[in-house]
């Protein structure tokens, strides 16, 4: 969980609107605290097939909904601005597209409706305290997260362990696809 977080942190914007070095690490640091049940909530909403593997513009209101976090101090009108605002590559990633959220941007989103909704309003003094709060408040209690088997998943599954396996063994098991799956007279690649 520490490498994709690293990862994701690698490629947000943070340091573009978190200035304060101070507030940044801190800010990084409640995020890091509380990465997995943002990362569950992000795989809990791509598993919408219309837009996997990312979360549409529609679907994160929805979200944002469900949450309670509109109000009149993070309007629909700040949402969709914030949306366009995490949306802005500064380079150009392959599969990423400029009308829907990856899972860095779902992470750099929270901190930047944290900030807008706490920290520009003068509720907080800084993005760290309006991040915990939105978090606290909002995201977390009212998760909407379906996933009763997502620890087993996180802790046992999704492991560098089983991908080697995997890795090891995909040719055996492409050919064992291949045969029975498919009636064993299919040529396709299965994976």
């Amino acid at each position: 969980m520490l490498k994709a977080f690293t990862t994701d942190m690698e490629l947000t914007k943070i340091r573009k609107f978190v200035k304060d070095d101070d507030d940044r690490q801190k800010t990084l640091a409640v995020l890091k605290q509380h990465y997995t049940a943002l990362k569950n909530q992000f795989v809990n909403q791509i598993a919408n097939p219309k837009s996997y593997p990312v979360i549409d513009w529609l679907d994160f209101v929805d979200a944002c909904a469900a949450w309670g976090i509109i109000d009149k101090n993070l309007t629909s009108t700040d949402v969709d601005r914030i949306f366009i605002a995490t949306n802005f590559e500064e380079e150009d990633l392959e599969e990423n597209d400029d009308s829907s959220l990856c899972r860095f941007e779902f992470v750099e989103i929270i901190a930047r409706m944290a900030k807008t909704k706490y920290y520009e309003k003068g509720l907080c003094k800084t993005v760290h305290e309006a991040c915990t709060a939105l978090l606290e408040k909002y995201i977390l209690p009212n998760t909407i997260e379906q996933m009763e088997w997502q620890e087993f998943r996180d802790a046992e599954l999704w492991t560098l362990e089983v991908d080697d396996l995997l890795k090891a063994n995909l040719a055996g098991m492409e050919a064992l696809y291949r045969k029975f799956a498919a009636g064993g007279k299919a040529k396709t690649k299965a994976f």
